[in-house]
């Protein structure tokens, strides 16, 4: 933007990971990075035994609009680490990973399922998702409420 963030430019959470990310030093940086290393080699024996890894998207049901408050920094970083208890550690080890609608719940909002397969086979995913899509068409706009 050619200028220093306002107040109102970014989220208070969003300002919050800001902040939190310019504390951080050089070392802490490089250790992390060995950290994120050894956990996507923690996962590989699984992946040389199993094609792919099937969860729900998230653990709860979807929240509605406006459930998240992201002016409460003190209870966001809890919220968004209870929904992405199935899908974080993908972002974190590097796996190809993928998330396709599978449903809609009572409340009309969509049910999604995860699969990741291991690093390098994204080949395995596009397969799998033209399988399913092929059996049980998705839907090609998301339901009225």
């Amino acid at each position: 933007m050619g200028r220093a963030l306002r107040e109102d430019d970014i989220e208070p959470f969003t300002r919050f990971l800001l902040e939190q990310g310019r504390a951080i030093t050089g070392a802490q940086v490089v250790q992390s990075l060995q950290d994120l290393e050894l956990a996507g080699r923690a996962v590989v024996p699984f992946f040389s035994r199993y094609d792919v890894l099937l969860t729900p998207t998230v653990p709860v049901p979807t929240p509605t609009l406006g459930t998240r408050d992201t002016t409460r920094v003190d209870t966001m970083m809890t919220q968004a680490c209870a929904l992405m208890g199935f899908t974080g550690w993908c972002n974190v080890t590097g796996q190809p990973a993928m998330s396709i609608p599978c449903g809609i719940d009572p409340e009309g909002l969509p049910i999604g399922v995860h699969f990741a397969a291991a690093f390098g086979r994204d080949d395995v995913l596009l397969r799998l998702a033209a399988q399913i899509e092929e059996a049980a068409p998705w839907p090609r706009m998301a339901p009225c409420a």
